[in-house]
């Protein structure tokens, strides 16, 4: 429990320093299939307090480009996850992450198709 005038996440900070840079403040585990694939396999990547920034512009293109891949899956399968996101706001982000990519110049040409296919139903829905 926090005392009184401290945030928690002054607490937590705290916590973060004294384990050090190196230690991983967690791990974020991705799953997937291969296109056509029956079976996911799970990587897993420990996430360090040296990766924090302060702000999301701050990211590297790389975690900009991978959160807005991730936020537009969310919105399109309407995961609670994705409150407060929509496929304009991802497309934005990926669009400032596209780092000259052209794999990632076609992602964001899909995000801009689905947003016309989805038209009115899209904008009722938050998306």
């Amino acid at each position: 429990m926090a005392e009184p005038g401290q945030r928690e996440t002054d607490r937590s900070e705290c916590r973060a320093s004294a384990r050090g840079e190196k230690a991983a403040l967690d791990t974020v585990r991705i799953r997937a299939k291969a296109p056509n694939g029956t079976e996911a396999a799970e990587q897993a990547f420990p996430f360090e307090q040296r990766m924090m920034r302060a702000t999301l512009d701050a990211a590297s293109p790389d975690f900009r480009f991978a959160l807005a891949v991730a936020a537009t899956a969310d919105v399109l399968r309407g995961s609670p996850s994705a409150q407060g996101w929509n496929l304009a706001t991802a497309q934005k982000l990926a669009e400032g992450a596209t780092d000259g990519q052209s794999d990632r110049e076609e992602f964001t040409k899909l995000v801009a198709w689905a947003r016309g296919l989805l038209g009115n139903a899209v904008a009722r829905d938050g998306r």
